[in-house]
């Protein structure tokens, strides 16, 4: 968008905020899945995690369905097996995961992400945000249409989730089975903001 202002042309570009997204693809989820994919922020940090967007979508060997939930988590989760995203595309769960800068000139993710091979034991404290139920077609013969599960938290008046120090967000399937097959999509992506400068 351009806006004429006096003898100037003003570009707006979006949030010159830090900007992150960790990212699954073709991945495919541990049985009865709880937890698969936390971002974190240490309780020492001087940053909060403003989450932007999440996206979820499925495929599986036959039409099915699935619920999808986004937890905060006052307390950290223990057990599992967790395995530590980084900007290097790594295998994860017979696919693929990373963290993405929107702007490689920015610094590093102050976050830590990780994703979950096996289900932790115990979940943290968690307060659901946001829950979903959606359709999964078959991968080879689809009757159905994809429905994907997106939160847009930036394009209303609302305030974003906030992820304060000492606090993190989950993707969660529940503890539900998961569908045969399956091959899933997924992104939580998050800006970074000094404490001091939330409201």
């Amino acid at each position: 968008m351009a806006k004429d202002i006096g003898n100037s042309l003003q570009v707006s570009v979006g949030s010159s905020l830090p900007t992150y997204k960790a990212v699954l693809f073709d991945v495919v989820p541990y049985a009865t899945a709880s937890d698969i994919l936390n971002i974190s922020i240490p309780t020492t940090s001087t940053i909060a995690l403003v989450i932007s967007r999440v996206y979820v979508s499925y495929d599986a060997t036959a039409a099915s369905t699935a619920d999808v939930y986004i937890v905060r988590r006052s307390t950290a989760n223990t057990g599992g097996t967790p395995t530590t995203l980084t900007t290097t595309q790594s295998a994860f769960l017979s696919g693929f995961a990373n963290i993405t800068q929107h702007d490689t000139n920015d610094q590093a993710s102050q976050a830590t992400v990780v994703g979950y091979t096996v289900a932790p034991s115990p979940l943290g404290t968690p307060n659901v945000i946001d829950a979903g139920h959606i359709t999964i077609p078959a991968v080879a013969t689809p009757t159905v249409s994809v429905t994907y599960f997106e939160l847009n938290y930036n394009n209303r008046g609302a305030k974003p989730p906030v992820i304060r120090p000492g606090q993190s967000i989950s993707l969660s399937f529940g503890g539900n089975a998961v569908p045969a097959g399956a091959s899933v999509y997924a992104t939580i992506e998050w800006v970074e903001v000094p404490l001091m400068s939330l409201f």
